[in-house]
């Protein structure tokens, strides 16, 4: 099956956040939003959700929501990223690796072997997009991407760009069922 895709980067972790709980609140399924985040970053929005009044077992809102329960992969040049969402499947890392720290070296063969710029090429991004987003990521910013149909494409485009998202994209017929091997 194929799908659509709307990639924005956040470089403000609370505009991430807020973009996410707007998404869900105009009917966005939160198995529809994918986020990827350095695993380092992953603490400092649990405390930063903690501070606001989430507890456990209470609602933890925005991408910490989309994180709980999902390791760490260790990729060349980055190092620990979290992805939560339809970006697992996409990419194979469901099952184990999803469950757990997993080192990605070049003997692994799977999707993001050849790192996450390989990944998001994988998706359709050119080089030079998937760049800038490798780049964001490392930097500490925050990728969001977001699977939807064409009725959803301006609702999602709108609020990535309300929250100050960097390099909005679509992405057309991402094939959902194989995965982006590099």
């Amino acid at each position: 099956m194929k799908n659509t895709f709307i990639l924005g980067l956040f470089y403000d972790k609370d505009q991430a956040d807020r973009a996410v709980d707007e998404l869900k609140e105009k009917g966005i399924a939160s198995g529809d939003i994918s986020v990827v985040v350095k695993n380092n970053d992953r603490d400092q929005l649990v405390k930063d959700n903690s501070a606001g009044g989430a507890t456990a077992g209470g609602i933890i809102g925005g991408i910490t929501g989309l994180l709980v329960g999902i390791g760490a992969i260790a990729l060349p040049g980055i190092g620990a990223v979290l992805v939560g969402g339809p970006l697992l499947a996409i990419w194979g890392l469901t099952g184990a690796a999803a469950a757990a720290t997993t080192t990605i070296s070049g003997g692994v063969v799977g999707a993001l072997a050849g790192g996450l710029l390989g990944g998001l090429v994988g998706l359709g991004l050119s080089e030079s997009d998937a760049r800038t987003y490798e780049k964001g990521i490392r930097e500490g910013g925050v990728l969001l991407a977001v699977n939807c149909s064409a009725r959803d494409e301006g609702i999602i485009t709108d609020t990535m760009n309300d929250y100050s998202a960097s390099d909005v994209k679509t992405l057309e017929h991402v094939d959902v069922n194989a995965h982006a091997y590099v």
